[in-house]
C-alpha cells in the first residue's frame, strides 16, 4: 500500500512539475506577447510619422462646390485669390478632389475634398495662415454658383491622425476644452485661452485622451447624447460649451 501510495504521489508530483513548467512558459509568452505588440504600435507610430511628413506641403480644402469638367488647379488658384494670397500654376504640384465621387453632388457632406501640393512650404504656410485670417470664405464666391458653403482649409493628415483629430474634438467637446487644433501634424487641445496662461497639451494617442479625462472632475463633463454630423478640421478651431 505505501509503495502503491508512493507511486501515485510521484505521478501526481510529476504532473504538478509539468503544469509548473506549462504555466511558466504561458506567462513567459504572454509577456513576449505584450512586449511584440509595444513594438508593433511603436512601429505603427513611426510609419505614421514618416507619412505625415510626406504630407507636409499639402492642405485640404473642403466645402467648395464640384460640379461637372471642373479645373482643380483654377479652383485653388481663385481660392488664393480669394485669401490674398500670390500663386502662380508653378507654386502647385499637383490638385485633385479625393475620395471616391459620390452622385448626390448636392448634399453638403457629399462634397469631396480638394487636395494640393505644393511647391515649396512656405507658400503652403501662407496660404494656410490667410484662409485663418479670412474665415468667411465661401463656396459660391469661388465657384460662381451653388449654394453659400464656408470653405475650409486646413493642412492635411494622414487617416490615422485624421480619426484621432475627430475623437479630439469630440473630446474637446464632451470635456469643455475650448480649443483644439493641428500644427504640422501634431495635434493640441488647450482647456481655455492662453492669455489665461491655460497650456497646449499635445495628443498623441487615444491613451492621452483617456489621461485627460481620468483627469477632470465628473461634474465638469458635458454630458453628450448621440455624435454629432461630420466635423471639419480647423487648425485653430474653438470648441464651444
Amino acid at each position: 500500500m505505501w509503495n502503491s501510495l508512493k507511486i501515485q504521489l510521484e505521478s501526481i508530483s510529476q504532473k504538478i512539475s509539468n503544469f509548473d513548467a506549462r504555466i511558466k512558459s504561458l506567462e513567459s509568452l504572454h509577456t513576449e506577447n505584450i512586449e511584440l505588440r509595444a513594438t508593433v504600435l511603436d512601429l505603427q507610430q513611426q510609419i505614421n510619422n514618416q507619412a505625415q511628413m510626406l504630407l507636409r506641403n499639402e492642405v485640404e480644402i473642403t466645402g467648395i462646390e464640384e460640379i461637372q469638367n471642373e479645373n482643380p488647379y483654377h479652383l485653388v488658384l481663385t481660392t488664393a485669390v480669394s485669401l490674398g494670397v500670390p500663386l502662380h500654376d508653378s507654386d502647385i504640384v499637383y490638385a485633385s478632389r479625393v475620395g471616391p465621387k459620390r452622385s448626390d453632388v448636392n448634399s453638403k457632406r457629399l462634397q469631396r475634398p480638394l487636395v494640393v501640393a505644393f511647391a515649396r512650404r512656405v507658400k503652403r504656410d501662407e496660404f494656410l495662415k490667410q484662409a485663418k485670417v479670412r474665415r468667411n470664405l465661401k463656396s459660391n464666391n469661388i465657384v460662381g454658383q451653388g449654394p453659400e458653403r464656408t470653405v475650409y482649409v486646413n493642412e492635411r493628415l494622414t487617416p490615422a491622425n485624421r480619426r484621432l483629430f475627430r475623437s479630439v474634438r469630440m473630446f474637446a467637446k464632451s470635456h469643455n476644452y475650448k480649443h483644439s487644433w493641428t500644427l504640422n501634424g501634431a495635434i493640441f487641445v488647450r482647456k481655455r485661452d492662453a492669455s489665461l496662461g491655460s497650456p497646449a497639451i499635445r495628443v498623441c494617442d487615444e491613451v492621452d485622451l483617456i489621461k485627460l479625462s481620468q483627469a477632470i472632475p465628473t461634474d465638469q463633463v458635458a454630458s453628450v447624447e448621440k455624435p454629432g454630423p461630420p466635423l471639419p478640421i480647423d487648425d485653430n478651431d474653438e470648441v464651444s460649451s
